[in-house]
This record gives structure tokens, sequence and C-alpha cells, in this order.
């Protein structure tokens, strides 16, 4: 079942904040290639965006207005742009073969359009910006300046899994990873290479996603390192 998401479509939309609509281009004809994943929307992306815009608003537990975002893996960019209506500063990040596609998702959403208007691009009516870059998890390269992290869908097999728990301890910054359970293998590796990183992982229930996208397929956990595993990246949270 395809839950939240269609993979086979050429486009996705989902209703952003403020009522403004989001819409990205798929490429399901990509799936075919080995290790292309970022080519769709994925379910764990759709109930991430919802939620927050829950959490943001209705519910205030976590206001993105202001905030610096990095995302890992953002395929689409329609958790970024999502972020951005809710008035973050996302830095959206792909592997280099990905970032067309993300940067032409992204930019359609543009407050203004040119050469002149981006990256960044502002976009929504709450002072949001999306821009675009590359990280590989297997070589992150320096720390990009953050506050909050975010991922969604990224685990699907066991080398790329421990790349990305190596890439995420090097950031002290509060995480929220949004994930479909697929093989339990997988997860388990997931889990507990969180563990031997020194990972303080909460997974929130259900109840706590957006009412139309809960589902016990989809789990989101609340992730930090405690200050005495502080991560390379820590001095440089701030910049």
């Amino acid at each position: 079942a395809t839950l939240f998401a269609n993979q086979r479509a050429s486009t996705f939309e989902l209703e952003g904040a403020d009522g403004a609509q989001i819409e990205v281009s798929q490429q399901s004809d990509h799936l075919r290639l080995a290790g292309v994943t970022g080519c769709v929307v994925w379910n764990g992306a759709v109930v991430l965006a919802k939620s927050l815009a829950l959490w943001a608003g209705e519910l205030g537990l976590l206001e993105l207005e202001g905030r610096r975002v990095l995302e890992l893996g953002a395929g689409t960019g329609v958790l970024a742009v999502a972020c951005a209506m809710l008035g973050a500063t996302v830095v959206a990040t792909e592997q280099a073969e990905r970032l067309k596609l993300l940067s032409k998702n992204v930019e359609r959403h543009a407050s203004h359009r040119g050469a002149a208007a981006g990256p960044p691009w502002a976009i929504g009516r709450r002072g949001g910006s999306v821009d675009v870059q590359e990280l590989d998890w297997f070589s992150p390269g320096p720390c990009i300046g953050c506050d909050l992290l975010l991922a969604t869908d990224v685990v699907y097999t066991e080398e790329v899994t421990l790349a990305l728990v190596r890439c995420l301890a090097a950031y002290d910054v509060p995480m929220l990873l949004t994930v479909e359970l697929r093989t339990e293998e997988v997860h388990f590796c997931f889990v507990e290479a969180l563990a031997l990183a020194g990972f303080l992982v909460h997974r929130l229930p259900p109840e706590l996603h957006a009412a139309e996208v809960q589902t016990r397929r989809v789990v989101t956990y609340v992730m930090s390192l405690p200050s005495a595993d502080r991560g390379a990246c820590a001095s440089h949270a701030g910049g």
C-alpha cells in the first residue's frame, strides 16, 4: 500500500502552511536504478510535514519560525518546502546527482523567480527560505550550521544506515527522524548504531502525529547527544 504517497505519479501535492499548495515533481522511472531513492516522495516525509504543522500551530510544541533547519536526504524537497512555509530557514541536502530535481522543486515555490532570486529561495509568508547543498553521508565534509536536524525515510540498507548515523553523530542539535518500518534487520541495525554512538532516543507515540497521517508503519524518533558526547559540530552549531 502507498499510504500517503504515490510513487508512480509524476507529481505529488500536499497542503502547506497558510493554505499554500506544495507540488513537487517525481521521477518514478529512476527507482529502477540501484540505490536511487530520493526521486519520489515517501511516507515519512508526508507524516513529518503534516505533524510539524500541527506541532507548530495547534499544539504549540515546536516553533519553526526563525529556526535553522538542516535536512539530510531531502529528496524531492517536499519537507524542506513545508518547513520553509512554517518560517524555518532550511538547508536541504542531497547527493550530487539528486540536486537538480531538488532545486527545481524548491525553486517553483519561491516567492521571487529568476536567476538572482536564489538559492536560497524565499518561500511562504513567514520569512522562511530553502538553500540546497550537496551532502554525502559517506564523506560529509564541514558541518552545516543548524539548530534542528530532520530526516525522513533514510533507513533502508545497513551500509547506508551506518554512514547516516556517523554523519548524525557529528551534530549536537535536537533531531527528528521519521521513518517507515520496512525490514526488521535494517531497523535493528539503525537503533543499535544510535545506541553505540551514545544517542538519547525517544520514540513518539503514533497519536502525536497529525490525525490524517497516523499509522503504526511510520515512526518518529526524537534524538540528541548528551553533553558528554557532544558532536564534532557542536562548536559550530551557531555558525
